[in-house]
Protein backbone atom coordinates (compact mmCIF):
# COMPACT_ATOMS: atom_id res chain seq x y z
CA UNK A 1 0.00 0.00 0.00
CA UNK A 2 1.28 3.10 -1.18
CA UNK A 3 0.71 7.03 -2.16
CA UNK A 4 1.49 7.66 -5.64
CA UNK A 5 1.32 10.96 -7.12
CA UNK A 6 2.95 12.61 -10.88
CA UNK A 7 2.49 14.90 -13.94
CA UNK A 8 2.44 14.79 -17.16
CA UNK A 9 2.74 18.30 -19.27
CA UNK A 10 1.07 19.09 -23.07
CA UNK A 11 2.26 21.88 -22.97
CA UNK A 12 5.06 24.44 -22.56
CA UNK A 13 5.50 24.12 -18.85
CA UNK A 14 7.68 22.36 -16.72
CA UNK A 15 7.27 21.10 -13.08
CA UNK A 16 10.29 21.45 -10.82
CA UNK A 17 11.70 18.28 -8.87
CA UNK A 18 11.15 20.01 -5.24
CA UNK A 19 7.46 20.69 -6.17
CA UNK A 20 7.11 17.17 -7.33
CA UNK A 21 8.71 15.87 -4.31
CA UNK A 22 5.94 17.99 -2.37
CA UNK A 23 3.39 16.29 -3.91
CA UNK A 24 4.65 13.01 -3.34
CA UNK A 25 5.64 13.87 0.90
CA UNK A 26 2.10 15.01 0.38
CA UNK A 27 1.04 11.61 1.32
CA UNK A 28 3.49 10.82 3.67
CA UNK A 29 0.96 8.83 5.86
CA UNK A 30 -0.03 6.32 2.99
CA UNK A 31 3.45 5.43 2.70
CA UNK A 32 6.34 6.55 5.71
CA UNK A 33 8.33 3.73 5.06
CA UNK A 34 10.18 5.08 1.62
CA UNK A 35 10.30 7.13 -0.83
CA UNK A 36 10.88 7.97 -4.71
CA UNK A 37 10.94 9.94 -7.52
CA UNK A 38 11.29 10.02 -11.07
CA UNK A 39 11.43 13.14 -13.57
CA UNK A 40 12.50 14.10 -16.90
CA UNK A 41 11.98 16.05 -19.59
CA UNK A 42 10.64 14.03 -22.04
CA UNK A 43 11.37 15.92 -25.15
CA UNK A 44 14.46 15.55 -24.91
CA UNK A 45 17.33 13.35 -25.02
CA UNK A 46 17.67 12.96 -21.04
CA UNK A 47 20.55 10.28 -21.46
CA UNK A 48 19.74 7.73 -18.14
CA UNK A 49 19.14 11.19 -15.91
CA UNK A 50 15.92 10.30 -14.31
CA UNK A 51 16.33 12.89 -11.59
CA UNK A 52 16.12 16.08 -13.21
CA UNK A 53 16.00 19.40 -11.61
CA UNK A 54 12.78 20.31 -14.17
CA UNK A 55 10.44 18.05 -15.82
CA UNK A 56 7.33 17.31 -18.34
CA UNK A 57 6.85 13.66 -16.86
CA UNK A 58 7.08 12.91 -13.37
CA UNK A 59 6.12 10.49 -10.73
CA UNK A 60 6.46 10.33 -6.48
CA UNK A 61 5.96 7.28 -4.28
CA UNK A 62 5.48 7.34 -0.84
CA UNK A 63 5.55 3.67 0.39
CA UNK A 64 4.15 1.46 2.92
CA UNK A 65 6.54 -1.77 2.67
CA UNK A 66 4.39 -4.74 2.62
CA UNK A 67 5.57 -7.51 0.37
CA UNK A 68 9.57 -7.48 0.01
CA UNK A 69 11.06 -5.17 2.56
CA UNK A 70 14.09 -4.81 0.87
CA UNK A 71 15.55 -1.97 -0.85
CA UNK A 72 14.64 -4.03 -4.06
CA UNK A 73 10.79 -3.07 -3.76
CA UNK A 74 11.62 0.85 -3.80
CA UNK A 75 9.30 2.36 -6.39
CA UNK A 76 8.86 4.14 -9.09
CA UNK A 77 10.43 0.70 -10.14
CA UNK A 78 11.68 0.01 -14.09
CA UNK A 79 12.26 -2.75 -16.09
CA UNK A 80 16.45 -3.42 -16.66
CA UNK A 81 16.17 -1.42 -19.77
CA UNK A 82 14.73 1.83 -18.24
CA UNK A 83 12.31 1.79 -20.63
CA UNK A 84 8.79 0.91 -18.64
CA UNK A 85 8.04 3.20 -15.15
CA UNK A 86 5.36 1.25 -12.83
CA UNK A 87 3.96 4.06 -9.87
CA UNK A 88 2.25 1.29 -7.48
CA UNK A 89 -0.52 2.06 -4.73
CA UNK A 90 -2.47 -2.01 -4.04
CA UNK A 91 -1.55 -5.05 -4.00
CA UNK A 92 -1.65 -7.73 -7.00
CA UNK A 93 -2.41 -11.24 -4.89
CA UNK A 94 -2.59 -13.68 -7.89
CA UNK A 95 1.10 -12.36 -8.74
CA UNK A 96 3.13 -15.41 -8.36
CA UNK A 97 0.88 -16.89 -11.05
CA UNK A 98 1.57 -14.32 -13.06
CA UNK A 99 5.74 -14.18 -12.34
CA UNK A 100 5.82 -18.07 -13.15
CA UNK A 101 3.94 -17.04 -16.30
CA UNK A 102 6.39 -14.31 -17.11
CA UNK A 103 9.59 -16.31 -16.25
CA UNK A 104 8.61 -19.32 -18.63
CA UNK A 105 8.62 -15.89 -21.27
CA UNK A 106 11.89 -16.16 -20.44
CA UNK A 107 11.63 -13.03 -18.26
CA UNK A 108 14.19 -12.32 -14.80
CA UNK A 109 13.16 -10.86 -11.86
CA UNK A 110 15.48 -8.97 -9.24
CA UNK A 111 12.74 -8.91 -6.20
CA UNK A 112 9.73 -10.79 -4.51
CA UNK A 113 7.94 -7.64 -4.97
CA UNK A 114 4.59 -7.45 -6.77
CA UNK A 115 5.49 -4.08 -8.36
CA UNK A 116 7.94 -5.83 -10.42
CA UNK A 117 5.37 -8.38 -11.91
CA UNK A 118 3.32 -5.31 -12.95
CA UNK A 119 6.22 -4.28 -14.85
CA UNK A 120 6.75 -6.78 -17.18
CA UNK A 121 3.75 -8.21 -17.53
CA UNK A 122 3.37 -4.37 -18.79
CA UNK A 123 5.95 -5.09 -21.09
CA UNK A 124 4.65 -8.32 -22.43
CA UNK A 125 1.12 -7.67 -22.95
CA UNK A 126 1.25 -3.97 -22.73
CA UNK A 127 -1.90 -2.23 -21.48
CA UNK A 128 -4.24 -5.61 -21.82
CA UNK A 129 -2.32 -6.73 -18.36
CA UNK A 130 -4.95 -4.94 -16.40
CA UNK A 131 -7.39 -8.14 -17.14
CA UNK A 132 -5.13 -10.31 -15.31
CA UNK A 133 -4.79 -8.58 -12.64
CA UNK A 134 -6.23 -9.84 -9.25
CA UNK A 135 -6.32 -7.29 -6.84
CA UNK A 136 -6.43 -3.88 -5.27
CA UNK A 137 -5.09 -0.66 -7.61
CA UNK A 138 -4.30 2.34 -8.65
CA UNK A 139 -1.06 2.60 -10.99
CA UNK A 140 0.86 5.13 -13.44
CA UNK A 141 2.92 3.42 -15.94
CA UNK A 142 5.49 5.52 -17.83
CA UNK A 143 5.86 3.98 -21.46
CA UNK A 144 9.32 5.71 -22.31
CA UNK A 145 9.25 4.36 -25.80
CA UNK A 146 6.82 5.35 -27.18
CA UNK A 147 6.36 8.54 -24.66
CA UNK A 148 3.08 7.73 -23.16
CA UNK A 149 1.40 7.56 -19.51
CA UNK A 150 -1.45 5.27 -18.39
CA UNK A 151 -2.85 5.44 -15.33
CA UNK A 152 -5.51 2.30 -14.15
CA UNK A 153 -7.62 1.71 -11.29
CA UNK A 154 -8.91 -1.21 -10.14
CA UNK A 155 -12.36 -3.11 -11.17
CA UNK A 156 -14.42 -1.86 -8.26
CA UNK A 157 -12.44 0.95 -6.96
CA UNK A 158 -10.66 -0.18 -3.51
CA UNK A 159 -8.23 1.90 -4.33
CA UNK A 160 -8.68 5.72 -5.12
CA UNK A 161 -6.82 7.89 -8.50
CA UNK A 162 -7.65 11.17 -9.09
CA UNK A 163 -6.71 13.36 -11.31
CA UNK A 164 -6.49 17.21 -12.44
CA UNK A 165 -6.29 18.30 -16.17
CA UNK A 166 -7.03 21.54 -17.51
CA UNK A 167 -4.80 22.73 -20.81
CA UNK A 168 -2.51 20.68 -20.99
CA UNK A 169 -1.54 20.76 -17.67
CA UNK A 170 -2.35 16.97 -16.10
CA UNK A 171 -1.31 16.05 -12.96
CA UNK A 172 -2.80 12.37 -10.45
CA UNK A 173 -2.85 11.73 -7.02
CA UNK A 174 -4.16 8.86 -4.72
CA UNK A 175 -5.46 12.07 -2.70
CA UNK A 176 -6.64 15.62 -3.45
CA UNK A 177 -3.83 17.22 -0.94
CA UNK A 178 -1.16 15.68 -3.79
CA UNK A 179 -2.84 17.77 -6.38
CA UNK A 180 -2.45 21.02 -4.26
CA UNK A 181 0.64 20.85 -4.73
CA UNK A 182 1.40 20.95 -8.01
CA UNK A 183 1.97 24.09 -9.31
CA UNK A 184 -0.46 24.72 -12.18
CA UNK A 185 -3.27 23.39 -9.87
CA UNK A 186 -6.83 25.80 -9.66
CA UNK A 187 -9.20 25.24 -6.56
CA UNK A 188 -12.14 26.29 -7.87
CA UNK A 189 -15.42 24.46 -6.06
CA UNK A 190 -17.46 23.00 -8.79
CA UNK A 191 -20.72 23.47 -8.15
CA UNK A 192 -22.46 20.66 -9.53
CA UNK A 193 -20.35 18.66 -7.27
CA UNK A 194 -21.71 20.41 -4.35
CA UNK A 195 -25.21 19.45 -5.34
CA UNK A 196 -24.37 16.29 -5.37
CA UNK A 197 -22.73 16.17 -2.16
CA UNK A 198 -25.72 17.40 -1.14
CA UNK A 199 -27.71 15.10 -2.59
CA UNK A 200 -25.65 11.87 -1.56
CA UNK A 201 -23.99 12.97 1.25
CA UNK A 202 -20.10 12.31 -1.26
CA UNK A 203 -19.04 13.43 -4.39
CA UNK A 204 -20.02 10.57 -6.81
CA UNK A 205 -17.75 9.55 -9.51
CA UNK A 206 -16.42 10.86 -11.93
CA UNK A 207 -16.40 14.12 -10.37
CA UNK A 208 -14.48 15.89 -7.38
CA UNK A 209 -15.14 18.42 -5.46
CA UNK A 210 -12.83 20.94 -7.36
CA UNK A 211 -13.39 21.87 -11.33
CA UNK A 212 -11.47 20.52 -13.66
CA UNK A 213 -10.76 17.60 -11.19
CA UNK A 214 -12.08 13.94 -11.30
CA UNK A 215 -12.16 10.68 -10.03
CA UNK A 216 -10.56 7.94 -12.39
CA UNK A 217 -13.79 4.94 -12.57
CA UNK A 218 -13.08 1.84 -11.43
CA UNK A 219 -12.33 -0.49 -14.03
CA UNK A 220 -11.15 2.42 -16.33
CA UNK A 221 -7.82 3.55 -17.83
CA UNK A 222 -6.30 6.46 -19.33
CA UNK A 223 -4.01 7.13 -21.96
CA UNK A 224 -2.01 10.49 -22.61
CA UNK A 225 0.79 11.78 -24.35
CA UNK A 226 2.79 14.71 -25.03
CA UNK A 227 1.49 15.50 -27.82
CA UNK A 228 -2.14 16.70 -26.31
CA UNK A 229 -5.16 14.73 -25.54
CA UNK A 230 -6.40 12.31 -23.10
CA UNK A 231 -8.58 8.74 -23.76
CA UNK A 232 -10.16 6.68 -21.20
CA UNK A 233 -11.13 3.20 -21.68
CA UNK A 234 -12.94 0.66 -19.57
CA UNK A 235 -11.62 -2.85 -19.36
CA UNK A 236 -13.96 -4.21 -16.92
CA UNK A 237 -17.87 -2.94 -16.28
CA UNK A 238 -19.80 -4.66 -13.80
CA UNK A 239 -22.76 -3.59 -15.38
CA UNK A 240 -21.71 -5.76 -18.25
CA UNK A 241 -20.92 -8.58 -15.97
CA UNK A 242 -24.18 -8.26 -14.10
CA UNK A 243 -25.75 -8.88 -17.56
CA UNK A 244 -23.54 -11.46 -18.78
CA UNK A 245 -24.01 -13.64 -15.40
CA UNK A 246 -27.63 -12.89 -15.38
CA UNK A 247 -29.41 -16.63 -14.97
CA UNK A 248 -26.12 -18.16 -14.60
CA UNK A 249 -26.46 -19.74 -11.18
CA UNK A 250 -30.07 -21.22 -11.76
CA UNK A 251 -28.48 -24.37 -12.69
CA UNK A 252 -27.01 -24.75 -9.21
CA UNK A 253 -29.08 -26.47 -5.94
CA UNK A 254 -28.58 -24.10 -2.85
CA UNK A 255 -26.59 -26.71 -1.75
CA UNK A 256 -24.07 -26.58 -4.56
CA UNK A 257 -24.58 -22.82 -4.49
CA UNK A 258 -23.17 -22.57 -1.02
CA UNK A 259 -20.20 -24.95 -1.41
CA UNK A 260 -19.08 -22.95 -4.37
CA UNK A 261 -19.43 -19.52 -2.06
CA UNK A 262 -17.51 -21.01 0.24
CA UNK A 263 -14.47 -21.95 -1.87
CA UNK A 264 -14.35 -18.60 -3.33
CA UNK A 265 -14.74 -17.02 -0.02
CA UNK A 266 -11.88 -19.61 1.65
CA UNK A 267 -9.77 -18.81 -1.42
CA UNK A 268 -9.96 -15.35 -1.09
CA UNK A 269 -9.16 -14.46 2.14
CA UNK A 270 -6.04 -16.83 1.51
CA UNK A 271 -4.76 -14.43 -1.05
CA UNK A 272 -5.24 -11.34 1.73
CA UNK A 273 -3.25 -13.34 4.03
CA UNK A 274 -0.14 -13.17 1.63
CA UNK A 275 2.07 -10.45 3.41
CA UNK A 276 5.68 -10.30 5.29
CA UNK A 277 4.10 -8.19 7.85
CA UNK A 278 1.48 -8.94 10.87
CA UNK A 279 -1.94 -9.09 9.71
CA UNK A 280 -5.38 -9.12 11.58
CA UNK A 281 -9.36 -8.25 11.46
CA UNK A 282 -11.34 -5.24 11.80
CA UNK A 283 -14.45 -7.26 13.45
CA UNK A 284 -17.53 -6.04 14.19
CA UNK A 285 -19.62 -8.71 15.06
CA UNK A 286 -21.92 -9.03 11.90
CA UNK A 287 -22.45 -11.23 9.73
CA UNK A 288 -19.42 -10.18 7.07
CA UNK A 289 -16.64 -9.46 9.36
CA UNK A 290 -17.53 -12.83 11.19
CA UNK A 291 -17.53 -14.86 8.15
CA UNK A 292 -13.81 -13.46 7.20
CA UNK A 293 -12.27 -13.63 10.75
CA UNK A 294 -13.61 -17.18 10.35
CA UNK A 295 -12.20 -18.42 7.27
CA UNK A 296 -8.66 -16.10 7.86
CA UNK A 297 -8.34 -18.45 11.89
CA UNK A 298 -9.23 -21.85 9.98
CA UNK A 299 -6.40 -20.73 7.53
CA UNK A 300 -4.28 -20.21 10.23
CA UNK A 301 -2.04 -21.97 12.29
CA UNK A 302 -2.20 -19.63 15.22
CA UNK A 303 -4.68 -16.98 16.62
CA UNK A 304 -5.32 -14.31 14.55
CA UNK A 305 -5.65 -10.72 15.90
CA UNK A 306 -9.45 -8.80 15.86
CA UNK A 307 -9.80 -5.42 16.96
CA UNK A 308 -13.22 -3.50 17.85
CA UNK A 309 -14.15 -0.66 19.95
CA UNK A 310 -17.51 -0.19 21.42
CA UNK A 311 -18.94 2.93 22.68
CA UNK A 312 -20.67 2.79 26.39
CA UNK A 313 -24.25 4.29 24.37
CA UNK A 314 -25.94 0.97 24.25
CA UNK A 315 -27.96 1.99 20.69
CA UNK A 316 -24.41 2.35 19.29
CA UNK A 317 -22.06 -0.38 20.72
CA UNK A 318 -21.79 -3.84 19.02
CA UNK A 319 -18.59 -4.38 20.87
CA UNK A 320 -20.55 -7.62 22.60
CA UNK A 321 -21.36 -9.32 19.08
CA UNK A 322 -17.52 -9.16 18.48
CA UNK A 323 -16.18 -10.71 21.68
CA UNK A 324 -18.62 -13.42 21.37
CA UNK A 325 -17.23 -13.80 17.56
CA UNK A 326 -14.22 -13.61 18.95
CA UNK A 327 -14.25 -15.79 22.04
CA UNK A 328 -16.40 -18.52 19.96
CA UNK A 329 -13.05 -18.12 17.25
CA UNK A 330 -10.68 -18.26 19.79
CA UNK A 331 -9.12 -15.05 18.39
CA UNK A 332 -6.63 -12.60 20.53
CA UNK A 333 -8.92 -10.20 20.57
CA UNK A 334 -7.91 -6.39 21.14
CA UNK A 335 -10.88 -3.66 21.84
CA UNK A 336 -11.11 -0.33 23.07
CA UNK A 337 -14.24 1.16 24.47
CA UNK A 338 -14.62 5.07 23.41
CA UNK A 339 -16.09 8.15 24.93
CA UNK A 340 -17.97 10.53 23.37
CA UNK A 341 -14.96 13.12 24.24
CA UNK A 342 -12.62 10.64 22.22
CA UNK A 343 -14.94 10.51 19.23
CA UNK A 344 -15.23 13.99 19.07
CA UNK A 345 -11.61 14.72 19.34
CA UNK A 346 -11.66 12.81 15.75
CA UNK A 347 -14.04 15.62 13.60
CA UNK A 348 -11.50 18.09 13.07
CA UNK A 349 -9.13 15.80 11.71
CA UNK A 350 -11.26 14.51 8.96
CA UNK A 351 -11.37 17.26 6.53
CA UNK A 352 -6.89 17.01 6.42
CA UNK A 353 -7.88 12.41 5.64
CA UNK A 354 -10.79 12.91 2.80
CA UNK A 355 -10.25 16.42 1.30
CA UNK A 356 -13.54 16.68 0.14
CA UNK A 357 -17.09 17.18 1.69
CA UNK A 358 -18.06 13.47 3.14
CA UNK A 359 -20.67 13.22 5.39
CA UNK A 360 -20.82 9.89 6.60
CA UNK A 361 -20.52 9.63 10.23
CA UNK A 362 -19.04 5.84 10.39
CA UNK A 363 -15.72 7.52 9.56
CA UNK A 364 -15.52 7.89 12.86
CA UNK A 365 -15.08 4.39 14.33
CA UNK A 366 -13.51 3.33 11.42
CA UNK A 367 -10.81 5.58 12.03
CA UNK A 368 -10.58 4.75 15.51
CA UNK A 369 -10.79 0.53 15.06
CA UNK A 370 -7.86 1.37 12.24
CA UNK A 371 -5.93 3.56 14.78
CA UNK A 372 -6.87 0.34 17.09
CA UNK A 373 -5.18 -1.73 15.02
CA UNK A 374 -2.34 -0.11 13.64
CA UNK A 375 -0.57 -0.54 16.84
CA UNK A 376 -0.54 -4.06 16.64
CA UNK A 377 -0.48 -5.16 12.56
CA UNK A 378 0.07 -3.17 9.50
CA UNK A 379 -2.51 -5.16 7.31
CA UNK A 380 -6.09 -5.59 8.12
CA UNK A 381 -8.58 -7.67 6.92
CA UNK A 382 -12.23 -6.22 6.90
CA UNK A 383 -15.80 -7.59 5.98
CA UNK A 384 -16.83 -4.37 3.46
CA UNK A 385 -18.70 -5.39 0.27
CA UNK A 386 -20.72 -8.02 2.03
CA UNK A 387 -24.30 -5.51 2.19
CA UNK A 388 -23.87 -5.08 -1.50
CA UNK A 389 -23.04 -8.53 -2.72
CA UNK A 390 -26.10 -10.12 0.21
CA UNK A 391 -28.47 -7.73 0.32
CA UNK A 392 -27.31 -6.61 3.36
CA UNK A 393 -28.87 -3.27 4.10
CA UNK A 394 -32.47 -2.41 5.69
CA UNK A 395 -33.30 -0.15 2.97
CA UNK A 396 -33.75 -2.90 0.66
CA UNK A 397 -36.41 -4.71 2.31
CA UNK A 398 -37.93 -1.09 2.98
CA UNK A 399 -37.32 -0.49 -0.88
CA UNK A 400 -39.10 -3.86 -1.90
CA UNK A 401 -42.60 -2.59 0.23
CA UNK A 402 -42.23 0.78 -1.18
CA UNK A 403 -42.38 -0.36 -4.54
CA UNK A 404 -46.36 -0.73 -3.96
CA UNK A 405 -46.67 2.61 -2.95
CA UNK A 406 -47.07 3.33 -6.79
CA UNK A 407 -50.50 1.42 -7.37
CA UNK A 408 -51.66 4.38 -4.75
CA UNK A 409 -52.36 7.73 -6.34
CA UNK A 410 -49.94 10.14 -6.26
CA UNK A 411 -51.88 13.28 -4.84
CA UNK A 412 -53.15 10.80 -1.98
CA UNK A 413 -49.56 9.70 -0.63
CA UNK A 414 -48.67 13.61 -1.07
CA UNK A 415 -51.54 14.25 0.99
CA UNK A 416 -50.28 11.82 3.59
CA UNK A 417 -46.99 13.18 3.69
CA UNK A 418 -48.27 16.34 4.51
CA UNK A 419 -50.18 15.11 6.87
CA UNK A 420 -47.21 13.63 8.53
CA UNK A 421 -45.07 16.35 8.23
CA UNK A 422 -46.59 18.18 11.10
CA UNK A 423 -45.43 15.74 13.33
CA UNK A 424 -42.55 16.86 15.34
CA UNK A 425 -39.15 14.86 15.46
CA UNK A 426 -39.06 14.11 19.37
CA UNK A 427 -42.68 12.99 19.25
CA UNK A 428 -41.63 10.26 16.07
CA UNK A 429 -38.64 9.41 18.43
CA UNK A 430 -40.85 8.61 21.33
CA UNK A 431 -43.50 6.67 19.78
CA UNK A 432 -40.59 4.34 17.70
CA UNK A 433 -39.34 3.78 21.52
CA UNK A 434 -42.03 1.96 22.60
CA UNK A 435 -42.63 0.21 19.46
CA UNK A 436 -38.92 -0.58 18.79
CA UNK A 437 -38.96 -3.98 20.90
CA UNK A 438 -42.12 -5.42 18.78
CA UNK A 439 -40.14 -4.58 15.27
CA UNK A 440 -38.76 -7.53 13.55
CA UNK A 441 -35.09 -7.19 13.48
CA UNK A 442 -34.04 -6.47 9.92
CA UNK A 443 -36.83 -2.95 10.12
CA UNK A 444 -35.01 -1.94 12.96
CA UNK A 445 -32.86 1.68 11.93
CA UNK A 446 -31.53 4.40 13.76
CA UNK A 447 -31.61 7.89 13.59
CA UNK A 448 -35.69 7.54 12.95
CA UNK A 449 -36.31 11.14 12.68
CA UNK A 450 -34.06 11.12 9.90
CA UNK A 451 -35.58 7.97 8.60
CA UNK A 452 -38.92 9.13 9.06
CA UNK A 453 -38.31 12.47 7.09
CA UNK A 454 -37.26 10.14 3.81
CA UNK A 455 -40.11 8.24 4.36
CA UNK A 456 -42.29 11.08 3.74
CA UNK A 457 -39.83 11.74 0.60
CA UNK A 458 -41.07 8.66 -0.46
CA UNK A 459 -44.81 8.91 -0.26
CA UNK A 460 -44.17 11.74 -2.94
CA UNK A 461 -41.91 10.16 -5.21
CA UNK A 462 -43.23 9.29 -8.77
CA UNK A 463 -41.01 6.48 -9.73
CA UNK A 464 -38.08 4.11 -8.54
CA UNK A 465 -35.48 5.64 -9.79
CA UNK A 466 -36.49 9.10 -7.82
CA UNK A 467 -37.29 6.89 -4.51
CA UNK A 468 -34.07 5.45 -4.30
CA UNK A 469 -31.76 8.47 -3.56
CA UNK A 470 -34.30 9.51 -1.18
CA UNK A 471 -33.25 6.76 1.17
CA UNK A 472 -29.43 7.42 0.75
CA UNK A 473 -29.55 11.50 1.12
CA UNK A 474 -30.12 14.01 3.73
CA UNK A 475 -31.73 16.76 1.33
CA UNK A 476 -34.68 16.24 -0.56
CA UNK A 477 -34.52 17.77 -4.24
CA UNK A 478 -37.13 21.29 -2.63
CA UNK A 479 -34.25 21.83 -0.33
CA UNK A 480 -31.40 21.25 -2.96
CA UNK A 481 -32.65 23.79 -5.25
CA UNK A 482 -33.55 26.06 -2.53
CA UNK A 483 -29.79 25.87 -1.44
CA UNK A 484 -28.31 25.43 -5.21
CA UNK A 485 -30.80 27.24 -7.13
CA UNK A 486 -30.50 27.39 -10.87
CA UNK A 487 -29.83 23.43 -10.99
CA UNK A 488 -32.08 21.68 -13.48
CA UNK A 489 -32.25 18.62 -11.33
CA UNK A 490 -30.20 15.07 -10.86
CA UNK A 491 -27.26 14.60 -14.07
CA UNK A 492 -28.68 11.51 -15.74
CA UNK A 493 -25.20 10.67 -16.37
CA UNK A 494 -23.88 9.93 -12.62
CA UNK A 495 -23.43 6.21 -12.66
CA UNK A 496 -26.46 6.00 -10.44
CA UNK A 497 -28.63 6.75 -12.47
CA UNK A 498 -27.00 4.56 -15.16
CA UNK A 499 -26.80 1.84 -13.59
CA UNK A 500 -30.48 1.91 -12.42
CA UNK A 501 -31.67 2.06 -16.25
CA UNK A 502 -29.17 -0.34 -17.72
CA UNK A 503 -30.66 -3.60 -16.16
CA UNK A 504 -34.31 -2.46 -16.50
CA UNK A 505 -35.41 -6.07 -16.49
CA UNK A 506 -33.34 -7.20 -13.42
CA UNK A 507 -35.41 -8.18 -10.34
CA UNK A 508 -35.39 -5.13 -7.73
CA UNK A 509 -33.32 -6.76 -5.28
CA UNK A 510 -30.04 -7.32 -8.21
CA UNK A 511 -30.90 -3.70 -9.43
CA UNK A 512 -30.30 -2.02 -6.07
CA UNK A 513 -27.89 -3.85 -5.03
CA UNK A 514 -25.80 -3.34 -8.51
CA UNK A 515 -26.64 0.76 -8.01
CA UNK A 516 -24.73 0.36 -4.67
CA UNK A 517 -21.89 -1.65 -5.96
CA UNK A 518 -20.93 0.92 -8.54
CA UNK A 519 -22.12 4.32 -6.28
CA UNK A 520 -22.44 4.11 -2.41
CA UNK A 521 -19.60 1.12 -1.84
CA UNK A 522 -17.14 2.97 -4.60
CA UNK A 523 -17.72 6.77 -3.34
CA UNK A 524 -18.67 6.11 0.66
CA UNK A 525 -17.73 2.82 2.03
CA UNK A 526 -14.23 2.25 0.19
CA UNK A 527 -13.60 5.65 0.65
CA UNK A 528 -14.07 5.57 4.29
CA UNK A 529 -11.69 2.45 4.57
CA UNK A 530 -9.10 3.56 2.58
CA UNK A 531 -8.69 7.40 4.49
CA UNK A 532 -9.66 5.93 7.64
CA UNK A 533 -7.14 2.99 7.59
CA UNK A 534 -4.18 5.46 5.48
CA UNK A 535 -4.69 7.88 8.05
CA UNK A 536 -2.72 5.77 9.93
CA UNK A 537 -0.65 3.90 7.80
CA UNK A 538 -2.90 0.41 7.89
CA UNK A 539 -3.37 -1.56 4.73
CA UNK A 540 -6.92 -2.23 4.50
CA UNK A 541 -7.99 -5.78 2.60
CA UNK A 542 -11.47 -6.21 1.65
CA UNK A 543 -11.65 -10.28 0.23
CA UNK A 544 -15.83 -10.37 -0.08
CA UNK A 545 -14.59 -7.74 -2.94
CA UNK A 546 -12.33 -10.34 -4.55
Amino acid sequence: MCGIAGFLQQNNNTVGLEALRRMGRSLKHRGPDDEGLFIVDARRDHQGDFMQSQGTVGLAQQRLSILDLSPKGHQPMSDQARETWVNFNGEIYNFWEIRRELEDLGYCFQSRSDTEVIVYAYRQWGIACLERFNGMFALSIWDGRRKKLYLARDRLGIKPLYYYYQEGNFAFGSELKALREYPYFEAEIDLESLYDYLQFQYVPTPRAIYRNTYKLTPGHYLALDLAGGLEERCYWDPIERFRSLSGAGQQLSEAEALAQLEELLQSSVRYRMISDVPLGVLLSGGIDSSTVAALMQRLSDRPIQTFSIGFSEASYNEAHHAQAIARHLGTEHHELYVSPREAQSVIPQLPLFYDEPFADSSAIPTYLVAKLARGQVKVALSGDGGDELFCGYTRYDWMRRFAGLGRVPRPLRQGLAGALGVLPPKLVEQAYRLVRPITPEKLRVSNVAEKFAKFRGVLGSRELIELYPITVGIWNRPELEALLPGRDGPDEQLAFYRAFRAVPQAELMSKLMLVDLVTYLVDDILTKVDRASMAVSLEARVPLLD
